[in-house]
C-alpha cells in the first residue's frame, strides 16, 4: 500500500432512521496505475475519533503496513486522524481544493496563477523556493501560511483526490438513494467485482501483447516493455522519446560516481545534474521525477544512453509498477480479526481469481472447454 486517498460520499440509508450517513471510501493506485478500493466504512459521525479508527482499522487489514503518502481534501478531523496514525505518511491536500482556497483568500488572478504555476512546474527544490520567493515578494504575501515543498515523496502522480470523486460517481451506479443498510455492501462487493475485472484484462493485455519499438535507443525500450505493466510502459517510453532533445553539456569525475549535468534543446537556461554511480548502476536526478512517480525520468535515459546501457538498471525500477508486481505470496495474516471477517475476505480473494478465471476461459474455444 503505496498511495492512500480519502473521500467522503453521503449516502441516504432505509433503515432504523431514514438519514444521510457518511461513506468513507479508502483508494489507491495498482500496477496498471487503475484506481483500486483498499476498503470502505459507513460511519456514524465525522469527529477525529471515528477516523482514527477507521485508519486504524485499515492498518489492521494491511497486516500493519503503512501507506507512504495520503491525498485528502483538508477535512480538519481526517487530518487530526491521520496525524496520530500515520505520523510518518506524507500528507498532501487535494490541488484542486488548494487552487479553490486561493481563489477564496488571494482575491488577485494574478497571484493565483503564479501560486498555481508554483505547483505544478517541474523544477527542483532550489528552482521552487525562487519562483515561490519572487511570488511572495511580487504580490506580498508574507502574512501567509503555505504548504511544504513535497516533490521527491512518492504520490505516484497523484496530486487530488480526483480517483475519490471518480470513485463516488463509479459506486453511484450500484448504489441507489433508498439503499436498505443491509444492501449497500452486497452493491459495494458488485463494484469491487467489476474493479477486479478490469484489472484483470488489464493483466492479460500487459503479459499476452507487446507494443511496437518507437524510438532510437530500442534495446532500453525493449527491456522496458518486457517488464512494466502495458500503462506503465507508457509513461516510460514518453520519457525516452523526451530524451531526444536532451544532450550533455558537463561530465565530472567524482569520488565513486560522475556527475552529468543535462540541458534541453532550445531551453538552454534550463539544466538537470544526475549522479551516476557505476558500482551499482544508481541514478539520482535533480528533478526528483523518479522519487515522486517512481519511473526513470528522461534525464536518467540521457546518462544511460552517455554510460552505453543496454537495460534499465535495477536501481531505476519500482516494482509497484511491473507485470510482477503482484507475484509475492501473499502476507501470512497474524491480526486479531474476526473469523467472520476472515472468511469475508478470503470469499472475495477466491471471487477475483474465478473472476479471472472466467474472463481468461472466455478468450478462446479451447480455453472455454
Amino acid at each position: 500500500m503505496h498511495i492512500l486517498e480519502m473521500s467522503l460520499h453521503l449516502i441516504r440509508l432505509i433503515g432504523q432512521m431514514l438519514t444521510k450517513k457518511p461513506l468513507v471510501i479508502l483508494v489507491g493506485v495498482n500496477h496498471h496505475m487503475q484506481t483500486t478500493i483498499f476498503g470502505c466504512a459507513l460511519l456514524v459521525d465525522e469527529t477525529v475519533k471515528t477516523y482514527t479508527w477507521v485508519l486504524k482499522t485499515l492498518i489492521c487489514a494491511m497486516n500493519n503496513k503503512m501507506p507512504m503518502s495520503v491525498v485528502t481534501d483538508g477535512d480538519k478531523a481526517m487530518r487530526a486522524a491521520i496525524e496520530k496514525v500515520l505520523p510518518a505518511s506524507q500528507h498532501r491536500l487535494c490541488i484542486w481544493h488548494l487552487e479553490r482556497n486561493a481563489q477564496s483568500n488571494l482575491n488577485d488572478t494574478d497571484a493565483v496563477n503564479d501560486f498555481i504555476r508554483c505547483m505544478v512546474s517541474y523544477v527542483s527544490k532550489e528552482e521552487f523556493e525562487d519562483m515561490w520567493s519572487i511570488m511572495i515578494e511580487k504580490h506580498g504575501l508574507h502574512n501567509h501560511e503555505w504548504i511544504p515543498y513535497l516533490r521527491g515523496y512518492f504520490f505516484a502522480g497523484c496530486r487530488s483526490t480526483q480517483r475519490c470523486e471518480s470513485m463516488n460517481a463509479f459506486l453511484k451506479r450500484f448504489v441507489e438513494v433508498k439503499t436498505r443498510l443491509y444492501e449497500l455492501f452486497q452493491h459495494v462487493d458488485r463494484a469491487l467485482a467489476r474493479i477486479r475485472h478490469n484489472e484483470a484484462i488489464s493483466s492479460y493485455e500487459s503479459k499476452h501483447s507487446e507494443l511496437a519499438i518507437q524510438t532510437q535507443l530500442g534495446m532500453i525500450e525493449k527491456h522496458a516493455v518486457d517488464i512494466f505493466t502495458r500503462t506503465a510502459f507508457l509513461r516510460v517510453r514518453n520519457e525516452i522519446k523526451h530524451e531526444q532533445l536532451l544532450f550533455v553539456v558537463n561530465r565530472l569525475e567524482n569520488d565513486g560516481n560522475r556527475t552529468y549535468t543535462i540541458s534541453e534543446y532550445q531551453r538552454q537556461s534550463f539544466t538537470w545534474e544526475v549522479k551516476y554511480y557505476p558500482d551499482d548502476q544508481r541514478m539520482q536526478c535533480s528533478c526528483l521525477f523518479f522519487e515522486s512517480y517512481g519511473f526513470p525520468c528522461r534525464h536518467f535515459f540521457t546518462t544511460m544512453k552517455a554510460e552505453h546501457l543496454n537495460q534499465i538498471p535495477s536501481t531505476c525500477i519500482m516494482k509497484r509498477w511491473l507485470k510482477t508486481a503482484k507475484s509475492d505470496p501473499p502476507y501470512k495474516h497474524d491480526s486479531q480479526i474476526l473469523d467472520d471477517v476472515i472468511r469475508t475476505a478470503r470469499f472475495s480473494a477466491l471471487s477475483a481469481s474465478c473472476s479471472k478465471m472466467c474472463y481468461f476461459g472466455s478468450r478462446t474455444s479451447e480455453g472455454f472447454e
